[in-house]
């Protein structure tokens, strides 16, 4: 088989103590044909020492340094000077398995897909997790619907993230699509990924994990996000703003509604992991929900059959804004699932 170029992007700041890793298991790739493009964010520790002598190893590595502008702009600017048939996006503090960038690009020829999906080894201090699934498979997303597969797929089975796939270079260079400014718009990878879905018809899923997914004590994930409600909804709306641009809302209205109350949970879980809120900075929150025009309509749907999930739904529906303050807040601090 032919090998095209695969270009692999990874957007660093400070990762000094994983880096090297990172980079090692993307050159010992058994796929060969690959560029790999390190988008230097303005580290201030020892980063750019251990890549710039890495890179001096091996020709397919090319180091972009700018100053800090966080993951997006990171992305975008690999996106920019990629040359590949297909691109993919690691994070620098995670680890590709050797054979992730040929299992990919065999699954996507083979079945003339536009976007692969590996599984995915997901490390927190001594826990391991993964995916659930039976086998390798490829969606046609034109007869399964693409609401259908946000409902089915995007936050339980393949997740949202971008690491974990192999995306088809001209679906993002025809349709513009790029990532958005990290300071105003969270989760970025949700609203990349859901543009991606609108203009792809065919998703390969690989079974058996490629990647390695680590949660760093000071990773992103753990530590504190300004305006978090604002950001959460702002991809909501944007994403609402691509549908209609596409015109293709009323068919995907439904896992439309499905994400806004998702990004809403995880919101509010974000706000109550960070210590300095408190109950009345929660119930200010949920106040602050209804200057979002699609939050009542969104929250008139029920998604799951699970008794806390159901109640929150109804009460922010019904705007009862105290009531569910307490509830959500009571809830997390007795490590009770209301999110599922």
């Amino acid at each position: 088989m032919y090998e095209e170029l695969i270009s692999i992007v990874v957007p660093i700041y400070n990762l000094e103590l994983y880096i090297e890793d990172c980079i090692l298991s993307i050159i010992n790739q058994t796929y060969k044909n690959i560029e790999i493009i390190l988008i230097n964010d303005g580290s201030t520790d020892n980063t750019l020492n251990i890549i710039t002598k890495i890179s001096k190893y091996d020709s397919r590595v090319k180091i972009i340094s700018s100053v800090n502008q966080g993951c997006s702009n990171a992305r975008n600017l690999g996106i920019d000077v990629a040359r590949g048939n297909y691109i993919v996006f690691v994070d620098g503090d995670d680890i590709c398995f050797s054979t992730m960038i040929e299992y990919m690009y065999k699954a996507i020829k083979h079945n003339k897909a536009d976007m692969c999906v590996c599984n995915v080894w997901r490390i927190n201090g001594s826990e391991l997790k993964t995916q659930t699934h039976d086998d390798d498979y490829t969606i046609i997303l034109d007869d399964y619907g693409r609401g259908n597969y946000i409902l089915d797929y995007y936050y339980n089975k393949h997740a949202f993230c971008v690491w974990n796939r192999m995306y088809d270079m001209k679906i993002l260079a025809d349709n513009k699509i790029r990532f958005r400014d990290f300071s105003v718009i969270y989760p970025e990878d949700l609203l990349f990924n859901l543009e991606v879905l609108l203009n792809i018809q065919k998703v390969s899923w690989i079974n058996k994990p490629q990647y390695i997914h680590i949660l760093h004590d000071t990773g992103l994930t753990r530590g504190y996000r300004q305006n978090i409600l604002f950001r959460y909804l702002n991809c909501c709306k944007q994403y609402e703003n691509y549908l209609l641009e596409k015109r293709m809302y009323k068919e995907m209205q439904e896992s439309f509604y499905y994400i806004v109350q998702q990004e809403s949970f995880s919101a509010f879980i974000s706000l109550l992991r960070n210590n300095r809120n408190t109950l009345k900075q929660l119930y200010q929150s949920i106040v602050n929900l209804y200057n979002w025009n699609f939050i009542e309509e969104s929250f008139s749907v029920d998604f799951s059959e699970k008794f806390w999930r159901k109640l929150i739904v109804r009460l922010i529906n019904k705007k009862h804004k105290k009531i569910v303050s307490i509830v959500i807040y009571v809830l997390y601090k007795r490590k009770i699932d209301f999110f599922g």
